[in-house]
């Protein structure tokens, strides 16, 4: 969300009029929003049919890989028009992972947790995306205060992006160790 505004609209789209290419930015933003629910649907039902473990291991990829692959993306200026149609195909494919990520971690940390604490591990999981929008913001402002703003603009904010590989990493080695409910 924070690149949207300083970055997507300045490269991905053709710079004839800045305030309509915010516009568009923020729309292609909205990309992964609109297909949150399409991933809850379809990744819900999955769940209860394959096992949610399963189910979470395909979410946390679809959004890794999504999510590194726009750090990747050629910008307006080599791709033309096709930067932002990529850009919101990527961010949909996003959105469809988080929405059905979203689901099935609050389903799995609840039917894991002991009865009367079920609340509470349900809930914890819901913290997970204002504590990873606000280390992906520190990330950002540190990035951001330890290089020019060209180089940010050139290439700071895809190594952000590419990152994300890490952390699917890290999920996977967590997800590998947890048994289906």
């Amino acid at each position: 969300g924070a690149v949207t505004g300083t970055v997507f609209s300045k490269l991905f789209f053709d710079g004839s009029d800045p305030g309509m290419d915010m516009i568009k930015a923020f729309l292609t933003y909205g990309a992964g929003y609109v297909a949150r629910p399409i991933g809850g649907i379809v990744f819900g039902r999955l769940g209860d049919v394959i096992g949610r473990k399963r189910v979470l291991v395909w979410t946390l990829l679809l959004i890794g890989v999504a999510t590194f692959a726009i750090g990747l993306l050629p910008t307006y200026e080599t791709a033309g028009i096709w930067a932002p149609i990529m850009l919101v195909v990527l961010r949909f494919a996003q959105g469809v992972g988080v929405g059905g990520e979203w689901g099935g971690a609050v389903l799995l940390s609840s039917e894991f947790a002991r009865p009367g604490t079920r609340g509470l591990w349900a809930s914890a999981a819901q913290t997970g995306v204002p504590l990873g929008s606000f280390l992906a913001n520190l990330l950002l402002v540190v990035m951001t205060l330890s290089m020019t703003p060209e180089a940010f603009l050139s290439w700071g904010w895809r190594a952000a992006f590419m990152l994300s590989l890490a952390l699917v990493g890290f999920g996977l080695w967590i997800r590998n160790q947890l048994e289906e409910t």
